[in-house]
C-alpha cells in the first residue's frame, strides 16, 4: 500500500536501490554525506520506534491480564 501511495503522490520509491541512486545523484560530497546521514538517522529512529511499539503492546497485554484477574 505504501508503494502505491508513494506512486500516486508522485514521490520517489522507498527501496534501497532508489535511496542509493538518490545519494549518488548528489553533486557534492557534502550533499552525499547529508543524504546518507538522513537515511541512517531515519533507519535508527525506525528501529527504536519498533522496539517502543513492542514494549507498549506488551504493557497493554499485561494491563489487560491484570484487569481481568483484578475483578
Amino acid at each position: 500500500m505504501d508503494a502505491g501511495a508513494r506512486q500516486a503522490l508522485g514521490r520517489k520509491p522507498d527501496c534501497p536501490r532508489a535511496k542509493y541512486r538518490d545519494i549518488q545523484d548528489q553533486a557534492t560530497w557534502t550533499g552525499k554525506a547529508t543524504k546518507t546521514a538522513g537515511t541512517v538517522a531515519g533507519h535508527f529512529i525506525a528501529q527504536v520506534l519498533g522496539v517502543v511499539a513492542l514494549m507498549l503492546i506488551l504493557a497493554g497485554l499485561v494491563l489487560g491480564v491484570a484487569g481481568y484477574l483484578w475483578r
